[in-house]
C-alpha cells in the first residue's frame, strides 16, 4: 500500500523504418488500490478485498494510537515546563523578597568584591 510508479519503455520501429522510442508512465499515490485493480485481485485470491481494507482500518487505527500518545506527551511537557518556570519565578521573588527582608540591596546580589 501506498506510493506506486510504473514506467514503461520500449522502442518501436514505424512502417517507415525509423525507431520511435516510446514511453509509458503510471503513479499512484493513494493507499488503497482503485476499484478495478481491487476487482481483479478479488478474482484472483477470494477475500483479497477484504484483507486489504482490514489491514488498511489497522493502520489508520494504529497512526491514531500513535499520534495521540505523541498529542499527550507533548501536552505532558508543555505543562511539566509552565510548572518548572513558575517554580523558578516564585523562587527568585521569595530570595529576593529574603534577600531584602535582610537588608541587603541589589548590588549585594552581584558576585563581584568591593
Amino acid at each position: 500500500m501506498g506510493t506506486r510508479s510504473k514506467k514503461n519503455r520500449r522502442l518501436v520501429k514505424t512502417p517507415s523504418g525509423d525507431l520511435l522510442a516510446q514511453q509509458y508512465y503510471e503513479s499512484r499515490t493513494d493507499i488503497l488500490p482503485p476499484p478495478d485493480e481491487l476487482e481483479r485481485y478479488e478474482t484472483m485470491y477470494q477475500g483479497t478485498t477484504k484483507i486489504i481494507l482490514d489491514t488498511y482500518v489497522a493502520q489508520v487505527k494504529h497512526r491514531m494510537a500513535l499520534e495521540s500518545t505523541v498529542i499527550e506527551a507533548d501536552n505532558k511537557r508543555a505543562n511539566r515546563g509552565q510548572i518548572i518556570s513558575g517554580l523558578l519565578a516564585l523562587l527568585s521573588i521569595a530570595s529576593g523578597s529574603f534577600l531584602t527582608y535582610f537588608g541587603k540591596d541589589a548590588v549585594g546580589l552581584s558576585l563581584r568584591k568591593h
